[in-house]
């Protein structure tokens, strides 16, 4: 799975064998004339396969050929799972705590906006959300399954642009989105020029991003969203220093990814429509 794409997180290196004939999910065992056979699972696909079984009678000298039957729903249906759930999430600043309790759950086609004055917790709880930090308590699900922070499902499904932009100054903009690909391990999604096309910076492609102005610099941010076909885009004030060209141009990309089934979560100090998309918001910050 790959680390959300940040200025300050590396995915780490695959371990050696993974992936080989070796990674499988079962074994055939035999049960009473029943051969059944448990489809391997491959593990850099980020959710799992689903998995069928076969089955054969060893009735006669000759066995029939295989019937592919459906295997039963496990408990973790990811169907009807949220995408992403918190469940009494607590994170503390030294001694003194940023928001506890905190149980949110977030929906396929979603847009849910962080909302709390400064200091209240909101990048901290963005940076817990991708698996960049652990929480002082409580714990995060992936499509109804616990993981803890870096689980290969965090890496390859979310996509992550932090307050800080992330961006390279010494690398062009073509060279920037090159190397979040290469550091992928989620799906892939479009290519570098067609995401720059689309925030309209594709005729600074080979210009240093020192010489790039702050908008346009988080313009190259957010085309690394489009790079990677991540189901959950996790935006810390994404549209800060936009212009309302650019502002509308985000605002379309993420209309256009909560409309395919993907979803999103905004911190922001102010109330945000992104393309005509009301988002559900959350309050955080300490009880008083």
């Amino acid at each position: 799975m790959t680390a959300p794409w940040c200025c300050d997180a590396l995915p780490a290196a695959r371990a050696p064998g993974r992936g080989g004939p070796a990674d499988v999910a079962g074994s055939g065992t035999d049960h009473g004339g029943i051969r059944i056979t448990v489809q391997a699972r491959d593990p850099d696909a980020g959710a799992a396969r689903p998995q069928r079984r076969r089955v054969y009678s060893r009735a006669g000298p000759t066995r029939a050929e295989p019937q592919d039957l459906p295997v039963p729903p496990t408990e973790h249906d990811t169907a009807s799972s949220p995408l992403l759930e918190t469940v009494d999430l607590s994170c503390f600043r030294g001694d003194r705590p940023l928001f506890e309790g905190l149980s949110i759950q977030v929906a396929r086609g979603e847009v849910v906006q962080v909302h709390g004055p400064n200091g209240s917790g909101k990048t901290t709880l963005l940076r817990v959300l991708c698996g960049l930090q652990p929480p002082a308590g409580g714990s995060v699900r992936w499509q109804g399954r616990d993981v803890p922070p870096g689980a290969p499902e965090l890496r390859a499904g979310v996509q992550y642009v932090g307050h800080a932009a992330g961006v390279k100054l010494d690398l062009t903009p073509r060279e920037n989105l090159a190397v979040a690909v290469a550091l992928g391990a989620g799906p892939a999604g479009t290519t570098v020029d067609a995401a720059l096309a689309r925030l309209e910076i594709d005729r600074f492609h080979d210009v240093p991003a020192r010489a790039l102005s702050a908008g346009q610099r988080q313009r190259v941010a957010l085309a690394r969203l489009l790079t990677c076909a991540a189901a959950l885009w996790v935006l810390d004030e994404p549209f800060t220093a936009l212009d309302a060209r650019a502002a509308a141009l985000a605002g379309t990309m993420l209309r256009e990814h909560t409309g395919a089934g993907g979803a999103a979560v905004i911190a922001s100090h102010h109330p945000v429509a992104p393309g005509g998309v009301t988002p559900r918001l959350v309050r955080i910050g300490p009880k008083t």
